[in-house]
């Protein structure tokens, strides 16, 4: 790489630690790989497009991934990217990789420069001018009239149906009150259905109304009231997988992986959203190979009212797995006693391995769990089945309460790594199982939950079903409180009810 000043050197690190975050230089290229056969050449700087960014979950937030093509030929680049909204200058650094990342914010504007140097060895000289592109997390805003129904309604507004865009934001009017009687088919568009943060819309789902997608999906601030809902999925994988997901196609394949499968990359997100009455499962196959890279579950108030035997997460009937899972800050409860569901359940044990789907790069799982409140999740069935069973699987449980769930072993597998600290649990109408809160240990040798018998709801439970409230979509926070009154129960759980 070219020498770059002191100044310069250390400018960029200063830069660095101010911003507070890490830019990631992808692995090392050696002179070889970096020629191409490209010799006597000026370079030109690379080509960017939306799909050189990509949003990242990280236990410190999400963030933006900016890849781009390598230039054949150079020794390293020059990067800029600068927030328009602060004018802050988040990175100005010189890398030999091709990949940096910064924080991602929402509804913002970020200018990006890339210029690639010349190598001498090759005599190639550094490229005229850097590449400059303005990313735009904002995505094209379509406004959706309140009294919609949200199925017609997105079908009518996509932008073009032919060509599956990178950012799509269905904007709900604050206050407003919708319908959905049909599968609302976000296909190959990554989507974001929003709401108002102060006055969420309300969606009445009613028949086989639910969303369908077969890529990035955020739905936030809406609140759903299933009562009426017939549909076996609230989420559910679209029906037509595109070729372009297949792990042929994605790579995964070349890399290792033996099954053949369709993932979606990038993440799949309910953040806020609160759903009365869901009569079957949160996520649901469709009945076909489907792999989740990232998915979470964030900030949710979810009442099911299920007694059927509809897995919660339902990759059963062909589905692989899902490798990154973040579960926090929820309280998701069934107002029925529940002796059939699993709360995850994936095809196939051995399938659900991550190097089958996602090749020997990919070989790795990441769960997490932090500050969630579960009650009658379920009261007969195993928690996890089918899920991984080896160890490069990690998966993390801190701060939960758990309330007549059975046997959350048969998820956190011996051979898994797992972490669990802080969390209760307590029965009332499942069988404790001794083996959830001491019979096994993590990796640390701790138990899995501290048993606090004899613990209950501030909520009012009674003998007779359902003895768990339904929640009310318009009362602040739901009409509910799930307060524990055990000593360690009480300090923990959904923050909203500490």
């Amino acid at each position: 790489m070219k020498k770059m000043t002191l100044k310069k050197f250390f400018g960029g690190i200063c830069c660095a630690a101010m911003a507070l975050f890490a830019v990631s230089c992808a692995q090392g290229a050696d002179e070889e790989v970096w020629s191409g056969g490209v010799t006597n050449t000026q370079l030109e700087s690379p080509e960017i497009t939306d799909a050189c960014f990509d949003i990242v979950a990280t236990n410190d937030g999400d963030i933006v991934k900016f890849t781009w093509p390598v230039v054949y030929g150079g020794d390293g680049y020059e990067v800029k990217v600068a927030s328009q909204d602060t004018g802050e200058m988040l990175i100005d650094t010189l890398i030999d990789g091709q990949s940096v990342t910064f924080p991602m914010v929402e509804d913002s504007y970020f200018d990006i420069s890339v210029k690639v140097f010349g190598n001498d060895r090759y005599n190639n000289k550094d490229a005229a001018e850097p590449t400059q592109y303005t990313y735009s997390t904002w995505g094209t805003v379509i406004n959706i009239p309140s009294g919609s129904e949200l199925a017609s309604e997105i079908a009518a507004r996509r932008v073009d149906p032919a060509n599956p865009t990178l950012g799509l934001v269905y904007e709900l009017e604050a206050g407003g009150t919708y319908t959905l009687s049909d599968a609302a088919d976000f296909n190959m568009d990554k989507v974001v259905l929003r709401g108002n943060a102060d006055s969420p819309a309300i969606v009445t789902v009613s028949g086989n109304g639910y969303l369908m997608t077969q890529a990035g999906l955020k739905v936030t601030n809406v609140r759903f009231d299933c009562t009426e809902s017939t549909a076996t999925g609230f989420i559910t994988m679209h029906s037509t997988p595109d070729a372009s997901i297949s792990t042929e196609s994605l790579g995964f394949k070349a890399d290792g992986a033996n099954q053949d499968a369709f993932v979606v990359m990038k993440p799949i997100i309910l953040d806020n959203v609160w759903i009365k009455n869901l009569p079957k499962s949160l996520l649901y196959d469709n009945q076909l190979a489907y792999a989740l890279y990232d998915f979470r579950i964030i900030n949710c108030l979810i009442q099911v009212n299920n007694a059927s035997s509809a897995t919660f997460l339902d990759f059963y009937e062909k589905g692989k797995l899902i490798k990154n899972m973040t579960i926090q800050n929820n309280t998701i409860w069934n107002v029925v006693q529940n002796k059939s569901a699993y709360f995850i359940r994936y095809n196939n044990a051995s399938n659900s391995q991550p190097k089958k789907v996602f090749g020997n790069s990919g070989n790795s799982i990441k769960h997490d769990w932090f500050n969630n409140t579960f009650a009658k999740m379920f009261t007969g069935k195993d928690f996890g089945n089918n899920t991984t069973q080896q160890n490069t699987a990690v998966y993390t449980m801190e701060n939960n309460n758990f309330y007549d769930v059975f046997r959350l072993y048969q998820y956190l597998h011996n051979n898994c790594k797992r972490y669990t600290n802080n969390n209760a649990i307590w029965y009332k109408h499942a069988s404790p199982q001794s083996n959830d809160y001491g019979g096994r240990k993590d990796t640390n040798g701790n138990p899995f939950t501290t048993l606090e018998e004899g613990t209950t709801f501030v909520t009012a439970e009674s003998e007779t079903e359902p003895y768990l409230p339904e929640i009310d979509l318009t009362a602040e926070n739901g009409g509910v409180n799930f307060k524990a009154n055990g000593a360690l129960s009480s300090t923990i759980g959904d923050p909203r009810w500490l």
